[in-house]
């Protein structure tokens, strides 16, 4: 077995998970970012995602908020979220 196909060690890996929903859900990204331009790591791992949800017959892909331009690379389109917050502040000043 060559070098290529037993890897001395892992360079980057990515936790997903499905829901009821019929979607996959890249959740957590890890990275060794010694190599992460020489294999363009990050660009393989969402390819390899996009290619497993599809060979697994999920219909919804969430790939998340960041990274847009590398997803949009991938076919990936954006769909605007907005978030509101209100705050309370729960503490008073001292006197």
């Amino acid at each position: 077995m060559s070098r290529l196909e037993q890897p001395q060690h892992i360079i980057g890996v990515m936790l997903c998970y499905t829901n009821v929903h019929k979607s996959y859900i890249p959740a957590f990204i890890g990275l060794d970012y010694n190599n992460l331009e020489q294999f363009h790591t990050y660009r393989q791992l969402l390819y390899q995602t996009i290619k497993r949800a599809f060979d697994q017959d999920y219909k919804y892909i969430s790939l998340g908020m960041t990274a847009s331009f590398e997803k949009r690379k991938l076919g990936a389109s954006i769909e605007e979220k907005y978030a509101y917050i209100q705050t309370c502040l729960l503490y008073t000043s001292p006197s």
